[in-house]
């Protein structure tokens, strides 16, 4: 009886320790999943985002048109011969919200076309995704004399660390490259028009799965996209950087 009455706690303890085991895995969310097409396509679409989302390649479309038609950075047809160069700094707070600084430089190339380049660094969050990162852009402006629309063709780069905020909550760094060639962009409210523009995009997740994307996007003109991912399309709100599966 003594022997039994020994036994019953060390079989209790040996049915306890593998339970602690299991509730102590602490496993956090995103440790260990792939990047799947959905993020991938937020991470476009916010690269993309205009002013009033995510601060992206369509706001610093709109940037380069003012410069063209005079604005808050000088006038291109006002330098021609010389190299403006300049830093300023860019914000919003809100739901879509950023922080960002940014080296401008422009001039003329010939009556008819200006060099437009910026880098960039710094932050954005929207309610899908944050990201702390950089970007480098290379534009070739032309029509500043001729036609409704500035034509536009260039590369932009993008670096950074990127965390997702909806489904596995993703966490991840990446490179995201954009390619396009006549980019039409509406000479009276410098927004993108219409053109198509090539993507890709590389990196790695947190828990060290590699990945690798590439995709199209066509401009529909009043701030609306179509992106193409593996046969897989969603619409964009180019205004706040946004897909919506189509």
């Amino acid at each position: 009886m003594k022997k039994l009455l020994l036994l019953i706690p060390l079989l209790a303890a040996l049915v306890i320790v593998p339970g602690c085991k299991n509730d102590d895995s602490g496993t956090n969310p995103g440790d260990a999943v792939s990047l799947t097409v959905d993020d991938a396509a937020d991470a476009f679409a916010s690269a993309l985002g205009g002013s009033t989302g995510t601060g992206g390649l369509t706001a610093q479309m709109e940037e380069a048109a003012a410069v063209a038609g005079g604005g808050s950075l000088g006038k291109a047809v006002q330098s021609y011969g010389i190299l403006f160069d300049t830093t300023i700094t860019r914000q919003r707070v809100g739901t879509y919200s950023y922080s960002y600084s940014f080296h401008y430089s422009f001039g003329i190339a010939n009556a008819n076309q200006f060099n437009f380049s910026y880098t960039m660094k710094g932050t954005y969050e929207t309610p899908r995704m944050t990201s702390s990162d950089s970007a480098a852009a290379t534009l070739q402006v032309s029509n500043i004399l001729t036609g409704q629309a500035y034509s536009v063709t260039g590369i932009y780069n993008r670096y950074g660390t990127q965390v997702s905020k909806v489904r596995n909550w993703a966490r991840f760094s990446s490179t995201i490259t954009f390619s396009f060639t006549a980019l039409e962009i509406d000479k009276t409210s410098k927004r993108i028009s219409g053109g198509t523009a090539t993507l890709s995009m590389s990196g790695q997740t947190d828990a060290g799965r590699i990945f690798a994307y590439t995709a199209t996007v066509t401009f529909l003109g009043s701030q609306q996209a179509t992106l193409i991912i593996g046969g897989k399309a969603y619409s964009v709100n180019l205004a706040l950087g946004e897909a919506t599966p189509a």
